[in-house]
């Protein structure tokens, strides 16, 4: 069997980073983080909290895929400016539209079940802020995924500074207010978290055919 590993940007203080890689939903080998040196495998899957530049410029040549990539510019605005994904045997990215050749595959976070079955809003409006970026009453430097969620549920509609923030908020079916912090938040087109689902599932199949076929 190939030895895969998850290679990803968590352990930051950033729970949005934390929960999205891939591995936490899908068997993808060992989650590894990118911020210390890559362990010996077969495959290196580059995704969750993944730095697109950074990681193409670490990747394996011929061995590396990259899930749910994208433009990473802070405080910029407009239509995302995609990275190059050449060093990529297969490459997807959360950024809307796609370049040729690379597929459209949103965070893998819409994967959990956290999302299904929301609770109905309890108070007209909650916060939900970057801590490092544009902090608000509530940051993404909560502890869980669960506790993030049992937080944005609470408004009928959230305002929010972080991406995931804002990803998480459309896929609880909530009205959402966005500050964007960057670039990546032009890339987002509010599909539907059955299609985010989808597009996770059929991105993993074109993985496990590449890796295994």
């Amino acid at each position: 069997m190939p030895r895969i590993v998850n290679v990803h940007y968590g352990g930051l203080g950033n729970i949005g980073d934390e929960v999205c890689a891939p591995a936490h939903y899908l068997p993808l080998g060992q989650r590894h983080p990118m911020t210390e040196p890559l362990p010996a495998a077969d495959w290196y899957i580059f995704g969750g909290g993944c730095l697109t530049r950074q990681a193409a410029r670490i990747a394996p040549l011929g061995r590396s895929i990259l899930w749910a990539g994208g433009t990473t510019e802070r405080w910029a605005h407009g239509s995302p400016v995609h990275p190059s994904y050449a060093a990529f045997r297969l490459a997807g990215s959360r950024d809307w539209p796609v370049p040729r050749g690379v597929h459209w595959v949103p965070d893998p976070s819409c994967l959990s079940p956290l999302f299904d079955n929301p609770p109905e809003p309890t108070q007209a409006v909650v916060e939900y802020g970057h801590a490092e970026l544009a902090p608000m009453a509530v940051n993404n430097d909560l502890p869980s995924l669960a506790a993030a969620i049992r937080h944005l549920a609470r408004g009928e509609t959230v305002v929010t500074s972080s991406y995931h923030g804002m990803l998480w908020a459309s896929w609880l079916g909530r009205c959402v207010e966005v500050r964007p912090t960057g670039r990546k938040f032009y890339g987002w087109h509010y599909p539907t978290l059955e299609e985010c689902r989808a597009a996770n599932h059929a991105f993993h199949a074109r993985v496990m055919e590449r890796i295994h076929g």
